[in-house]
């Protein structure tokens, strides 16, 4: 399993990365051997690993810190979001926590924040919050207001957690 981090030139990619100020746009896990477990502007999805494209970074999980048979169940417990909606609304409250702390220096949680729906980092730190209730790495996320580049940070601020694959 692994946590993949990627942009392309696309208008969506090009604006995420402007907003967030980042080189990323995009995250998904890499979930068996084939395929990947994502959001993208549609819902969730399970897709094949060949169309994964413009690879920016990788992450694994330290097998001592977590266990493969977590990271299993972990897999299997997230894979229950299939088929969820793209939550475009979140993105919305997302943009406007964004604004909040760069304009006034207030850190907001996001106010259209949905339950039903994720986008692809708020996904992904879904499943690591799984991790984190069967097996304690003391990291606690708040998934909707992360962007990919919030959960690089994260990750390569954890190396006994998460090893970067160069």
């Amino acid at each position: 399993m692994e946590i993949v981090f990627t942009s392309s030139n696309g208008l969506t990619s090009r604006l995420i990365r402007w907003f967030t100020r980042s080189k990323v746009s995009h995250v998904l896990l890499h979930v068996y051997e084939y395929f990947i477990f994502e959001a993208n502007g549609t819902s969730v999805q399970i897709r094949p690993w060949i169309d994964v494209k413009n690879i920016k970074a990788r992450f694994t999980l330290n097998e001592e810190a977590v266990p493969r048979d977590i990271v299993d169940f972990c897999v299997q417990e997230s894979m229950k979001e299939f088929g969820k909606g793209y939550d475009w609304l979140g993105i919305i409250g997302f943009a406007y926590c964004i604004f909040m702390e760069r304009i006034f220096k207030k850190d907001v949680r996001n106010p259209f924040a949905q339950q039903s729906s994720y986008w692809c980092s708020e996904l992904v730190a879904f499943f690591l919050n799984k991790i984190n209730t069967y097996k304690n790495i003391n990291l606690t996320l708040r998934p909707d207001d992360f962007s990919p580049e919030d959960l690089i940070e994260l990750l390569r601020s954890r190396p006994d957690i998460f090893k970067e694959i160069k």
